[in-house]
């Protein structure tokens, strides 16, 4: 009987593994998107100020999130390190983590100031 459910959870383990793979693959050069959306918040006339400038960082953020979610993947097939180069310490899972942290903290900050202009807007107008 032990054994039984020893073998079921290492089947659900690998096939929690080949989902994790096969997600991975769908978000494989998705930062080559992010840097479309920097062209854009660079070329576009209607965001301005402090709007643009967390876009940008937020932009900047999910590029730097997908590129190392790439790097991760790799390292998790075998193909690079963990390891940042020259670093025994830091992991490349940690960076990633940390832009994903960094993108999601900018958004919420440009949700937040979204509003904010929307509703000084409003004021304006109706006045």
């Amino acid at each position: 009987m032990r054994e039984k459910k020893i073998d079921s959870v290492l089947k659900a383990k690998r096939m929690e593994d080949s989902l994790s793979n096969g997600r991975k693959i769908f978000r494989l050069f998705l930062f080559m998107q992010e840097l479309h959306v920097l062209y854009d918040l660079f070329e576009s006339k209607t965001i301005v100020g402090t709007l643009r400038i967390l876009k940008v960082i937020s932009a900047c953020c999910s590029f730097l999130y997908y590129l190392t979610d790439n790097i991760v993947w790799l390292s998790n097939l075998g193909f690079t390190s963990p390891y940042v180069p020259f670093s025994n310490k830091l992991r490349w899972k940690q960076i990633k983590n940390f832009f994903s942290l960094s993108r999601t903290v900018f958004e919420a900050i440009v949700a937040f100031r979204s509003v904010q202009q929307k509703k000084q807007e409003e004021a304006e107008i109706s006045q």
